[in-house]
């Protein structure tokens, strides 16, 4: 029955009915569309002016590296304006533009860990990532420092996603110090 559905689909060409639902959301009733959201970004972001059209669904195998790399590089700038007010819809659009819960989940996830109030994100993520986190039902910086001492998949996604990287924002410069360093 599905596979009649998206073949008349196709031959309507109606595949906007196809809707994408992340597993993750930073906004309650996002009501929001993409282009309102991308609107409300006040802060530079070079990736997103020159990639707004790309559609990650439609890469090549041997593109999704080149993706991944501009994403993180996307992530790590995105530190210095996490105190924007409209920071939450930047996340948002990221994730619904980019579908970063299918095509890179653990950069997001690594990029959410030092942030308290994504736990419940992050949790998600994790479920269908590593599975570092089963059990842990409540945030605590002591998570982290103690996968980062114990599991080593963790410790190399860690410095994978920090290492060799510049980050304006004092507070996760703190955080990533204290990771590694307690």
């Amino acid at each position: 029955m599905l596979k009649e559905k998206l073949k008349e689909l196709k031959r309507q060409k109606k595949t906007s009915e196809i809707k994408y639902t992340p597993l993750i959301s930073f906004i309650e009733d996002n009501e929001y569309d993409e282009e309102t959201m991308f609107d409300m970004i006040t802060f530079p972001t070079t990736f997103l002016k020159e990639s707004r059209m790309f559609n990650p669904e439609f890469m090549k195998a041997n593109e999704i590296p080149n993706f991944k790399s501009k994403i993180h590089s996307e992530l790590l700038n995105a530190y210095e304006y996490a105190d924007d007010e409209f920071f939450d819809y930047y996340l948002e659009y990221l994730l619904t533009r980019y579908k970063l819960d299918t095509f890179a989940p653990s950069l997001l996830l690594f990029f959410l860990i030092p942030f308290e109030k994504y736990f419940t994100q992050i949790k998600t993520l994790d479920n269908v990532t590593f599975n570092f986190l089963k059990g842990i039902e409540v945030y605590s910086k002591r998570i982290f420092v103690n996968l980062y001492k114990k599991n080593p998949l963790f410790r190399n996604n860690f410095l994978a996603f920090y290492e060799s990287s510049s980050i304006n924002n004092r507070e996760i410069n703190i955080f990533i110090d204290e990771i590694k360093n307690e």
